[in-house]
């Protein structure tokens, strides 16, 4: 069990630099080819950009996952009631300014500017999704470096 992917997403406005925001989440999925950036417009007429970053690839994703780092994911762990749905994903979010600096903060929803993260888990007929969450963070939390 693991999981099958992970999304990442941000908005960022037409006066900010984007490439800060695809270099931050470049280095959240080890991977500069992953990140993209789409500009559209705002509700007000103005420039943004929808900064996203997908991965597929189970050993992708969990490495994405440990990237947290072991005080983020026990974090996890202690709200997982709150933060995995019905369609067996983890939801989180990441303080946006410290991740463009370069660290990882996980907060919640009313923090203000936020990365949001969707973790999709492998789950099969018969397991427990919050059982299977569980376990995969645990093993994130003894796999990661930081």
């Amino acid at each position: 069990m693991g999981l099958h992917y992970v999304n990442w997403n941000a908005t960022c406005s037409g006066l900010e630099d984007q490439q800060i925001f695809l270099d931050a989440f470049s280095w959240l999925v080890d991977d500069p080819e992953i990140p993209k950036s789409e500009k559209t417009t705002s509700y007000f007429g103005g420039s943004i950009y929808l900064i996203t970053a997908s991965i597929n690839s189970k050993s992708q994703a969990t490495k994405s996952l440990q990237k947290l780092g072991k005080s983020n994911l026990e974090q996890l762990l202690e709200e997982m009631d709150h933060r995995l749905d019905e369609d067996n994903c983890i939801h989180l979010r990441l303080d946006l300014n410290r991740l463009l600096s370069g660290e990882i903060k996980l907060v919640n929803p009313s923090h203000g500017l936020t990365v949001k993260g969707k973790f999709k888990l492998e789950v099969y007929p018969g397991n427990d999704p919050h059982d299977v969450a569980v376990s995969i963070i645990e093993n994130a939390i003894k796999e990661s470096n930081f």
